[in-house]
């Protein structure tokens, strides 16, 4: 009887694993051969729209994307796959998870948590898929999946949020303690530099995450705890003159910024003057505490 069930189990795998094959060559040639409205790219971006859903990738998921795609990248340019994965998937899903963090809401207030919880299905989950999905595809100037998944979300759903007057609604709050997601994303998305001089959305973005992280040093100086900043930096004048230069526009980053010697100093000069505005203030605070146990005591 043992055999007989072990033979029995064996043949129905062959079986099963015979139909899965059948299904996949019929899948993939339907893809390599589309009928009338049978869009390989309508496929992959219907798929993983689903993803931004919620929907979890199943099993054969990856393969059918991968088929889909080499027949989509054999007949036309990587650029056409990256311009519409911008267009049709990044654009469409953040609208997917903008609507997921607004709706049902109640409170002003609660939109950070609500935020807190779109960041975390986002950057632990849904980026991970998408780089799956597309890591085939030849990107170029440093360009990753990941990078435009990011951009996308800071300019689709963080910023269109408008924080702004919650923020003044929480202001004093422990951000790291109460909202420690949103210091995560703050600190993610502002380590996207995608231009130089940084442009409106790149300048905005650090005008909100200098009131979530404090002290914060950013490309027009140094935060602290408001969206102006204490100390201004000398970037605001060198990004000026390049602009004069005749150049223009916002310069592409192929690389890193390479700091000279003297920004190396103006930095050093920045974080002192914070240090001993903190340690002043740490000073005045105990006193302060001193003055008032001694007039408890007397």
């Amino acid at each position: 009887h043992g055999s007989v069930s072990n033979m029995q189990s064996s043949s129905g795998k062959v079986i099963w694993n015979q139909l899965a094959k059948i299904k996949e060559q019929q899948d993939i040639s339907k893809i390599e051969n589309p009928g009338p409205g049978d869009d390989p790219w309508t496929s992959v971006s219907e798929t993983v729209l689903q993803f931004f859903r919620g929907k979890p990738l199943k099993m054969g998921n990856l393969s059918y994307l991968y088929d889909c795609l080499s027949v989509i990248t054999s007949q036309r340019s990587s650029t056409f796959v990256v311009d519409h994965f911008q267009k049709d998937i990044l654009e469409k899903g953040m609208d997917i998870l903008y609507e997921r963090t607004v709706s049902d809401v109640g409170s002003s207030v609660n939109i950070l948590l609500s935020l807190n919880e779109t960041w975390n299905f986002f950057f632990t989950e849904l980026i991970n898929i998408l780089e799956a999905c597309f890591y085939k595809v030849r990107l170029k100037n440093n360009l990753t999946i990941r990078k435009m998944c990011l951009t996308v979300f800071r300019d689709e759903v963080f910023l269109r949020l408008d924080l702004g007057p919650i923020l003044d609604l929480t202001r004093g709050c422990d951000y790291q303690k109460d909202y420690p997601a949103l210091c995560q994303m703050c600190l993610v998305l502002q380590s996207i530099q995608d231009s130089y001089p940084p442009n409106q959305n790149q300048l905005k973005l650090e005008k909100l995450v200098a009131r979530v992280i404090s002290p914060y040093l950013g490309f027009l100086g140094l935060y602290e705890g408001n969206d102006q900043p204490t100390v201004y930096s000398d970037e605001i004048r060198l990004a000026s003159n390049y602009s004069n230069s005749g150049q223009g526009g916002c310069r592409r980053l192929s690389r890193p910024l390479a700091l000279s010697s003297g920004q190396l100093d103006k930095l050093s000069e920045l974080f002192r003057r914070t240090a001993i505005r903190s340690s002043l203030l740490h000073w005045k605070s105990s006193d302060t505490h001193l003055y008032q146990k001694s007039l408890r005591t007397s």
